[in-house]
């Protein structure tokens, strides 16, 4: 049965370009330090004393930078190489979150957060465009598999080892956070630039066009959507580690051990489920997986053990698997050499945008309505989402 099991897993991954494969272990280093953000609520109230609404609020002036990267990055994508564009992020984001961890003021930390979003997201379209370009279309939600794969490899080194990094000094999550940007762009030097091409590779668009994003009306319908669906998302970013801090009583370590369980799912199930998938409707997959994502949230507050938050985040993971790599994919499959930076570019600034959204209004009905009352209409929300994608007319995720 293991055997089985494993033989299946590894002929999942057969096929997937050499290049695809670099950009993927540039990802995992990367990752493999990502704890800032995933404790900077945490950060905020317990170290420097500052409330949960101010929190939310600094959270949110990163979502402002990681708009602001976001396009930027799109813009810059389809005028420069997406390799430079990845290069420049990694490099000046690495020394910002450093710089980050001396930030004692309000203001200073507010500042920096701000330009370290900037800084950092302007790696996400230039890196989703190099994937696309690097996968053919039949290829690209193994591809997008791939990428969300060394994320999560990552992320079960980097908020597990954020959680014990924080019990003994918060500025330790900041260094390594650091470090590790800076190790993935030597890595991608070497990768890309010293000893091969930093050309992506060719990729093939037969079904896109060269038109703009904003004159799509159904990608600008799948992007609301989306919109919703991050705001809710990112909860996990926010409010979560709060909401299990203070009614769960658990520690960071325990909380950074919860994300790992996150990660490893995705590691060990999301390739070979993606590669069984890849050939069925994607809409009835991904509706699926919003289903999975709102029983996850709403049975949050019947619990109060770590072995009950467990089952959650083990069904929420599963709603993730089958929504964003083929969600990804599809819109990507819209787009052409010409257009890719733009409509990769808006996406992420979709999620970004939700990422201003997500800690104002989750702390705001976090304090005021409540936190049990928070995880019933984030349930609600994605219930309406899941409505949304019913909408058929508006919804063509098969070709661009």
């Amino acid at each position: 049965m293991i055997k089985r099991f494993f033989k299946n897993y590894f002929a999942s991954y057969q096929g997937l370009p050499g290049k695809a494969w670099y950009l993927a272990m540039v990802l995992l280093v990367n990752r493999s330090g990502s704890m800032v953000l995933f404790f900077m609520s945490l950060y905020l109230t317990r170290e420097m004393g500052f409330s949960v609404v101010t929190a939310g609020r600094v959270l949110s002036i990163y979502g402002v930078g990681s708009l602001i990267g976001s396009w930027l990055g799109g813009w810059l994508t389809d005028r420069w190489s997406n390799m430079h564009v990845q290069m420049m992020s990694l490099i000046s984001s690495g020394f910002c979150f450093i710089i980050m961890g001396y930030c004692r003021s309000l203001t200073s930390i507010s500042i920096m957060m701000l330009i370290t979003a900037i800084l950092t997201d302007m790696f996400r379209p230039a890196n989703v465009a190099a994937f696309c370009e690097i996968c053919t279309e039949k290829l690209r939600p193994r591809g997008f598999a791939l990428m969300r794969l060394a994320v999560n490899a990552g992320l079960v080194i980097g908020p597990a080892a954020g959680g014990f990094l924080a019990v003994r000094s918060y500025l330790y999550i900041f260094w390594v956070d650091g470090l590790t940007c800076l190790g993935a762009a030597l890595l991608m030097y070497l990768l890309f630039f010293k000893y091969h091409s930093s050309e992506a590779g060719p990729s093939a668009d037969t079904n896109s066009s060269g038109g703009s994003p904003w004159q799509d009306t159904g990608y600008l319908y799948i992007l609301g959507l989306v919109l919703f669906l991050g705001a809710v998302f990112f909860q996990i970013l926010n409010t979560w580690p709060l909401y299990l801090r203070q009614h769960y009583f658990l520690q960071e370590n325990q909380i950074g051990s919860l994300l790992a369980i996150n990660a490893l799912i995705i590691l060990f199930v999301e390739m070979p489920l993606i590669h069984r998938l890849e050939d069925k409707n994607p809409l009835g997959i991904i509706r699926t997986g919003l289903i999975m994502m709102f029983v996850g949230f709403i049975l949050l507050p019947l619990g109060s053990t770590y072995l009950f938050a467990s089952v959650t985040v083990i069904i929420w993971t599963l709603g993730e698997i089958m929504i964003f790599p083929l969600l990804a994919s599809a819109i990507a499959n819209r787009t052409s050499d010409s257009n890719r930076g733009s409509y990769m570019g808006l996406y992420t600034f979709t999620f970004s945008l939700s990422m201003v959204i997500s800690p104002v209004a989750g702390t705001w009905i976090y304090e005021h309505i409540g936190p049990d009352w928070l995880w019933g209409i984030v349930g609600i929300t994605v219930f309406m989402i899941w409505g949304g994608f019913h909408y058929k007319r508006m919804i063509r995720l098969e070709t661009g």
